[in-house]
């Protein structure tokens, strides 16, 4: 049930998907990839369980996100490297980011639920699994953009929490709609 391709990017929407952020990796100082279902925030490493040169920096990061989740509807979810909390792995876009494009703030969110429903999450969690989101969203770039931008730099990323606030109401409004 799931397709790694015959080599490294060599499916279509993978490919496309790693040409913009190459093409932009200069600017990019996050990355996040969500999926369903399990309830964690992670970093680097998947491969590996050894901890990354910022491994602190990253679930520091990870935990402003959690707890910011959680004060919204109480949900809990866990925190870690990939390889810590779920298995080893290989193929991660969170290690390709990080290792190889250096783009530290690299994370993988598993969404709810901790698999009574798995895939197939019923509708009257949608809502609040976007109020929850977007709060552990909105701490987390707050976190990065302290660490970021500490030394005095004029760029901010509150424009980017505006953008990322209105893509996830767009979203549930077209799962709802």
């Amino acid at each position: 049930d799931s397709f790694c391709g015959d080599k490294a990017f060599s499916e279509i929407e993978v490919a496309q998907v790693a040409k913009f952020i190459m093409d932009r990796q200069d600017t990019i100082v996050h990355y996040i990839n969500f999926h369903a279902f399990s309830q964690l925030g992670m970093s680097a490493w998947a491969y590996t369980a050894a901890p990354p040169p910022h491994f602190k920096l990253q679930d520091d990061g990870s935990i402003q996100a959690v707890n910011a989740l959680r004060a919204v509807h109480g949900t809990q979810y866990h925190h870690g490297s990939i390889a810590q909390i779920i298995y080893v792995a290989s193929g991660s876009s969170i290690d390709w980011t990080y290792g190889a494009l250096n783009i530290t703030f690299s994370y993988g969110v598993e969404l709810r639920d901790t698999g009574t429903f798995g895939f197939l999450l019923p509708a009257d969690q949608i809502i609040p699994t976007g109020e929850e989101t977007l709060a552990a969203l909105s701490a987390l770039l707050r976190y990065i953009e302290k660490h970021v931008y500490a030394s005095g730099g004029t760029r901010t990323v509150a424009p980017c929490l505006y953008q990322v606030g209105f893509f996830i109401f767009s979203l549930i409004l077209a799962i709802v709609r």
